[in-house]
């Protein structure tokens, strides 16, 4: 399994917390963990024992924690999503000063409070963000509407 690419465990009934050793899978490009009963944290070793990760989709679950410390070394993710779980606390500043690959950053309906940070105007290859169904509260940083490749994907939603 060392040259798997593609995990795809969505849509399941697994319980219980995420694997945290990854060691023997460096070159996986894609976790789908989605619509499944995992609970805990994401554990903080995930991505430094994944180089290649760039897709990360674990909407649905019962996680909750610390996403700082779990998203840290997480520098090659393209989409993240945590739809749908119980994350709390404020939005990680890391997100936006760490992965500046990502594309899509999805983490509705969490329990996310207090501002957007700042900081995620500085992914500049960030095509959809979704913040909805949260307790964020703040004004929305002016800066998000100068992020290009946003505006690029607004524009061919508008368009049809």
């Amino acid at each position: 399994m060392s040259e798997l690419e593609f995990l795809d465990l969505s849509r399941n009934y697994f319980s219980g917390i995420i694997p945290r050793d990854w060691t023997d899978l460096q070159y996986l490009k894609v976790i789908d963990f989605s619509n499944n009963n995992l609970s805990g944290e994401i554990p903080s070793s995930m991505c430094s024992q994944l180089p290649s990760l760039q897709w990360l989709r674990l909407s649905n679950n019962n996680l909750s924690g610390n996403l700082e410390s779990s998203l840290q070394t997480c520098r090659n993710l393209s989409a993240l999503d945590l739809t749908g779980n119980n994350f709390s606390g404020t939005i990680p500043d890391c997100i936006g000063e760490n992965l500046h690959t990502l594309s899509y950053l999805i983490l509705k309906a969490n329990k996310f409070t207090g501002n957007i940070p700042h900081q995620l105007c500085d992914l500049s290859s960030l095509q959809v963000l979704d913040l909805s169904q949260n307790n964020i509260s703040g004004s929305i940083p002016a800066c998000l509407g100068g992020l290009k490749q946003m505006q690029q994907e607004m524009a061919c939603v508008a368009t049809g």
